[in-house]
């Protein structure tokens, strides 16, 4: 293999506006004696080398760069190690450490570039905006020794696949800062496809590739920051964060990543994740998100993140498990497509704190587990197709603390029998909101809680009889909207079954079996808005309210209960309205 050598103790190449012309199959090497000379460094000004059919090397004696005993000069801006079918490769840092290449207003051009080689360490530095460095193939930052590369200042470097860190136990580290600065491979980007990989896009640094790999195998760990307005990383196709190894990728401040596919915790045991902070700090997806593919995915949007994508899957394959957090006012999620929970393996969400997710249908648990809890004031999951909590397996979906789920259908237990759907809205302000009608147990099991002033709605509601299938009501409210004939009597039959609604007596659950039981209060309002306790959903119309009554209350006393209840349960709702 023939390369230029940067390799002295301390040695340093230095290019500003200058030329280096080096044709194929020829070894160039700086500081090649025997270590004492530690302060060399050449330094080419609006100048050209041109190397010839010749070795070159770093006279100690003489410092200076020898050249068959001679030295060219030409005026032309370019340092040229080879093209892409000269095959020559350039070296920085082969067996010594501390080697400096240092390019500020020139170009640099080779066939195939390594920075830290051989169990050596160097360092390229590409700075000022008419400085670049063109790699025609493979560019390696950390081959098989350690190494760094600081993009600064407008400058740009090129290849094809980009590797930091390509060898185990080693050390690679790509900073790409400031407007203009920019790193462009055609090909894949490997951030520690062994070893441990960095990479840093800062200021309105940009970076782009095809595919992304982030920790490509089981002993590697690679970590990614975007930060700041402006700085992007462009991935035009799949992007792996965790494929074999442990991957933590970070879009701060206003820094932005675009993907096709992505995956997170790609294979068994690896662990991938993404942290999307802060206003304006984007990632978007066009194709299918995988938080928990086959290895642990994490994937956490706060303080005003946005992540957006066609279909999401959390906890995918058998093995997989993947958590999704949505946290703080302004935070979201989108996604296009559908969002399944536990398709075979463990998917749990959490959206706390003012963050809002948003999909076409939701499936909890298709052949897996899947958990959703929905928490705080101005939280939000909204579907514009169905809920489905409990697919296959199990699904749990928990709305607290004046929280709001939206959908279309709500099914709580629905494939078959093996299917096991947990539903509970608690808490002043809470609402599940159901376009049409609300299915508890469909063919699998289902429950429904609604306590402490938490309402559902839907315009029916139906209670299946496989296993405990049941509604359990503790000052909450369940309302029909529609007919209120209908309404009564798809309530009272429920009622009357004896197995299909719980109310609290105030130390426990107790089985309703007659619409005439003093623990219940079922009515018919033509007009909603006259009744106070549920002023501040914005419900408008024609209502059927079933709602406990604790402790048994007598009859006439309902009225005045529920208009407490409502005064208390629905306050920080109406705060939350009027904001």
């Amino acid at each position: 293999m023939s390369f230029l050598n940067v390799m002295h103790f301390k040695a340093v190449l230095s290019l500003a506006a200058s030329a280096l012309v080096l044709p194929a199959a020829n070894l160039a090497a700086l500081g090649t004696g025997d270590g004492s000379d530690a302060a060399n460094a050449i330094d080419i000004t609006q100048s050209e080398i041109d190397l010839g059919t010749s070795s070159a090397y770093w006279d100690s004696a003489n410092s200076f760069w020898s050249v068959n005993g001679g030295l060219y000069y030409a005026n032309s801006g370019v340092l040229n190690f080879g093209t892409a079918s000269s095959g020559n490769d350039f070296a920085v840092g082969v067996t010594t450490a501390d080697n400096v290449l240092t390019i500020s207003g020139g170009t640099v051009t080779d066939y195939k570039g390594m920075i830290g080689y051989n169990n050596g360490s160097g360092t390229v530095n590409v700075t000022g905006a008419s400085a670049a460095w063109s790699n025609s193939n493979w560019l390696y930052v950390g081959h098989s020794g350690t190494g760094t590369l600081n993009i600064t200042g407008g400058a740009s470097v090129t290849n094809t696949f980009g590797y930091i860190c390509f060898n185990p136990g080693r050390t690679g580290t790509v900073t790409v800062n400031g407007a203009g600065s920019r790193w462009s491979n055609s090909a894949e980007l490997n951030v520690a496809a062994y070893g441990t990989g960095t990479l840093n896009i800062q200021d309105g640094g940009t970076v782009s590739n095809t595919n992304s790999y982030v920790a490509g195998s089981s002993s590697s760990s690679g970590t990614v920051t975007v930060s700041g307005a402006d700085s992007r990383w462009t991935t035009t196709g799949a992007f792996y964060a965790g494929f074999n190894g442990t991957a933590n990728v970070n879009i701060l401040s206003g820094g932005t990543l675009s993907s096709a596919e992505a995956r997170l915790g790609r294979y068994a045991n690896s662990h991938g994740t993404v942290t999307v902070n802060g206003s304006s700090s984007t990632w978007t997806s066009s194709g299918v998100m995988y938080v928990g593919d086959r290895g642990y995915g994490t994937l956490d949007i706060q303080a005003g993140g946005h992540v957006s994508n066609t279909n999401g899957y959390i906890g995918y394959y058998t093995g997989g498990s993947g958590t999704v957090t949505v946290s703080g006012a302004g935070s979201t999620w989108t996604n296009s497509g559908n969002l399944e929970l536990g398709t075979d393996g463990t998917g749990t969400l959490n959206i706390e704190d003012g963050g809002a997710v948003t999909s076409v249908g939701c499936k909890l648990g298709h052949s897996g587990t899947g958990t959703v809890n929905v928490r705080g004031i101005n939280s939000s999951l909204s579907c514009t197709g169905d809920m489905i909590v409990g697919y296959g397996i199990t699904g749990t979906l928990n709305v607290e603390g004046g929280a709001l789920v939206s959908s279309s259908h709500g099914y709580i237990g629905y494939a078959a029998s093996s299917a096991s759907g947990t539903a509970t809205v608690t808490g002043s302000g809470s609402l599940w909101s159901c376009e049409t009608d609300i299915n508890v147990g469909y063919f699998g099991t289902g429950t429904l809680t609604i306590a402490d002033g938490a309402l559902v709605t839907g315009t029916t509601v139906y209670v299946g009889s496989v296993g405990e299938s049941a509604i359990y009501l503790n000052s909450g409210f369940l309302a029909l909207e529609g007919s209120g004939t209908d309404d009564l009597n798809t309530l009272n039959a429920l009622l009357n079954r004896g197995t299909a609604v719980y109310a609290w007596n105030g130390t426990d659950y107790v089985a309703i079996t007659s619409s005439s039981s003093a623990l219940i209060s079922c009515e018919y309002y033509e007009d909603i808005t006259a009744f106070d306790a549920l002023d501040g959903y914005g419900l408008t119309g024609a209502y059927t309210v079933l709602t406990s009554v604790p402790n048994a209350v007598p009859e006439p006393a309902t009225y005045a209960l529920l208009g407490g209840l409502g005064a208390l349960g629905m306050a920080m709702y109406r705060r939350r309205k009027n904001r």
